[in-house]
C-alpha cells in the first residue's frame, strides 16, 4: 500500500469509527449524569420527607438516550444525549424537581435532582468525553483500534434511542 492509499484508508476508519466513539462517550457521559440524578433524589427525598412519599417510580424512569440533530457535530452529523424522567409515567416529575405551590397557598421547594447531577458533574464529563474521543482518534490512526458494532451501538448501550 502506497503513503497515499495508506493515508485514504486510515482516513476513511476515522470518519467511520470516531463518531462511534464519540456516541459511547456520550452515553458514558450520560448514564453517570442519570446515576448521580437517582443518587441525589433518593438522598433528597430521605432527607425532607423520610421518604414518606417514595415509591421509586420516578427515580427508575431516568434514563439516558442518545438523540441525532442535536449535540455535538460529527462527521456532518450531530449527535448528543437526553438525561432524565420519562414523563409519560411519572407526569409530575417537574414538580419534584422544581418546586410546587401546597394546597395551603405555600411553596414547597423542589429537590433539583437532574440541575445538580448536570451542574455537579459537568466539567467531569466534558473532560471525560475529550480524553474518549482523543484516545479513540489516537487509536484508530496507529491502526490500534478494533471496529465498533454499527448504529445499532446506540440502542443496545442505551435502550429507548432511536
Amino acid at each position: 500500500m502506497t503513503g497515499d492509499t495508506q493515508l485514504r484508508a486510515t482516513l476513511r476508519k476515522l470518519e467511520e469509527e470516531v463518531p462511534k466513539g464519540m456516541a459511547l462517550a456520550l452515553g458514558n457521559a450520560g448514564e453517570k449524569i442519570k446515576d448521580r440524578a437517582q443518587q441525589l433524589l433518593e438522598n433528597a427525598s430521605a432527607a425532607r420527607t423520610g421518604k414518606k412519599y417514595w415509591t421509586g417510580k420516578l427515580q427508575e424512569s431516568i434514563r439516558t438516550r442518545l438523540v441525532e440533530g442535536q449535540g455535538i457535530a460529527t462527521a456532518g452529523k450531530t449527535i448528543g444525549f437526553v438525561v432524565g424522567p420519562d414523563l409519560r409515567t411519572v407526569p409530575y416529575a417537574g414538580y419534584v424537581e422544581v418546586g410546587h405551590a401546597t394546597r395551603g397557598g405555600d411553596w414547597w421547594e423542589g429537590y433539583h435532582y437532574m440541575e445538580n447531577a448536570f451542574v455537579q458533574l459537568y466539567d467531569k464529563v466534558v473532560r471525560d468525553i475529550e480524553k474518549a474521543v482523543e484516545a479513540r482518534v489516537n487509536e484508530v490512526a496507529s491502526g490500534k483500534a478494533e471496529t465498533l458494532p454499527g448504529r445499532n451501538i446506540f440502542k443496545e448501550m442505551f435502550p429507548g434511542t432511536k
